[in-house]
C-alpha cells in the first residue's frame, strides 16, 4: 500500500508528545518521530525518538548518512527532500530555530486522514499564519547562520504565538495560529495535499 508523509510543527514538546501519544493509542504511530529540541535542550543534535524509528524515517525521506536535523544548515534540504515546499520548509525550520518540535511519520494512505485529525487537535502550528507574523515582524526567510533561540528567546516566542492565537480566537472565531482552540470555535481544516494552503501538516505522496 502507498504511504504517506506527514510533518507538523508545535511551538512546544508537550503539544507533539500529546499527539504521539494519541496516535499509539488509536494505532496509528507508524514511524513517527520528534525532530528538535525543548527550550530546556536547545541546539541537541539527539532525536527525541528511539533509534529505530529514526532510521525508519530517514530511510524513508532519503536523506542519505547524515539525519542530524539539528544541523542548521540542513533544515531546509531535508525537509524539501520529503516534498516539503521550499516557503513552507522555511517556515518550518524557522520554527525549530526558535524553540519548536516538528513531528515527522508515514502512514498507510487510508489512515492519513485520521492521523492528521489528531495532530491538528493537539496544537500544530498554521503554516500560512505563522509566516504572516513573522514577515509582519520582520522576518524574511530561514537563516542557517542565525544561532537557535536560547530558553529565555524560546519562552518570549511561545508567549508571542499563544496572545496571537488568543487574538484570533477572539475576533474571528477560528484559531489561525495553531494552539488549542477555544471552545466552540472550530478547527482548521486538515490539508492533504502540498499544493493546497497547508495549515501546520505536509501530506506528501511518496510510493
Amino acid at each position: 500500500m502507498n504511504k504517506k508523509t506527514i510533518v507538523a510543527l508545535y511551538d512546544d514538546l508537550s503539544g507533539a508528545e500529546r499527539a504521539l501519544s494519541e496516535l499509539e493509542a488509536a494505532n496509528l504511530r507508524q514511524d513517527f518521530t520528534m525532530m528538535g529540541a525543548d527550550s530546556a535542550k536547545l541546539g541537541s543534535s539527539a532525536s527525541l525518538a528511539t533509534e529505530n524509528r529514526l532510521e525508519s524515517w530517514r530511510h524513508a525521506a532519503d536523506f542519505g548518512e547524515d539525519p542530524n536535523f539539528d544541523a542548521r544548515d540542513r533544515r531546509v534540504s531535508m525537509l524539501t527532500g520529503i516534498g516539503v515546499t521550499r516557503e513552507d520548509a522555511d517556515v518550518f525550520a524557522e520554527g525549530v530555530r526558535r524553540g519548536g518540535v516538528l513531528l515527522v511519520g508515514r502512514v498507510e494512505e487510508s489512515m492519513c486522514d485520521s492521523a492528521l485529525a489528531v495532530m491538528q487537535r493537539h496544537g500544530s502550528v498554521n503554516i500560512p499564519g505563522r509566516a504572516q507574523g513573522y514577515r509582519e515582524a520582520g522576518w524574511s526567510g530561514y537563516d542557517a547562520a542565525a544561532a537557535d533561540y536560547d530558553s529565555a528567546q524560546v519562552a518570549e516566542e511561545r508567549r508571542r504565538a499563544a496572545a496571537a492565537s488568543l487574538r484570533d480566537v477572539n475576533t474571528q472565531g477560528v484559531n489561525t495560529q495553531g494552539a488549542n482552540p477555544a471552545a466552540g470555535a472550530p478547527a482548521a481544516t486538515p490539508t492533504v495535499t502540498p499544493a493546497a494552503t497547508p495549515t501546520g501538516r505536509v501530506d506528501v505522496n511518496r510510493d
